[in-house]
């Protein structure tokens, strides 16, 4: 979907987009379970960010040595700070809905 709306945005018709390339991280376990499974893939989004990578993500992708539990909470941790954010924002909004 996020794929398709970009391109509406852009301009581009659907019927001659390419289909995405789907690339499979090289450094992720086998046996984490679907929250931590999420949080590699956000590690791997904050580095192609960091990176400054807009057509070669095989350069992220590729990496080969796993992520350290240092990384991982990294990653847990600026998630938390993100929701939290988001709830404090909703809260406030919530409240100003409420005075009017």
């Amino acid at each position: 979907m996020a794929f398709e709306t970009y391109h509406v945005v852009k301009g581009l018709r659907s019927n001659t987009l390419s289909k995405p390339k789907w690339v499979y991280p090289k450094c992720c376990y086998d046996d984490v379970g679907d929250a931590d499974c999420g949080l590699f893939v956000m590690r791997h989004m904050l580095e192609i960010i960091k990176l400054d990578v807009c057509n070669s993500f095989e350069k992220v992708l590729s990496m080969e040595e796993p992520y350290s539990s240092d990384d991982i909470d990294d990653a847990r941790k600026r998630w938390a700070e993100c929701f939290l954010e988001v709830i404090q924002i909703f809260l406030r909004l919530l409240m100003i809905v409420e005075c009017l």
